[in-house]
């Protein structure tokens, strides 16, 4: 009889992790892109300084990129 130690798929456990990784190095990398594209298209307007603008709605505080003014 063979002793059988692994299971058909434990392969699946072994690349989940790594799939994992690659999704949350993809969703960091879209948000610091975003960032360079908006301070970026806040520095091509004249006269302006890019900045991170905060603004209060609500009672929350929302930070945008704009012009310091």
């Amino acid at each position: 009889m063979r002793n059988r130690t692994s299971m058909p798929g434990d392969w699946l456990f072994k690349v989940v992790p790594f799939f994992i990784a690659g999704v949350f190095i993809l969703i960091v990398c879209a948000w610091i892109g975003m960032v360079v594209i908006g301070v970026k298209a806040a520095g091509a307007l004249e006269n302006c300084t890019p900045a991170l603008v905060s603004k209060e709605v609500d009672g929350e505080k929302q930070f945008t990129v704009g012009c310091k003014k």
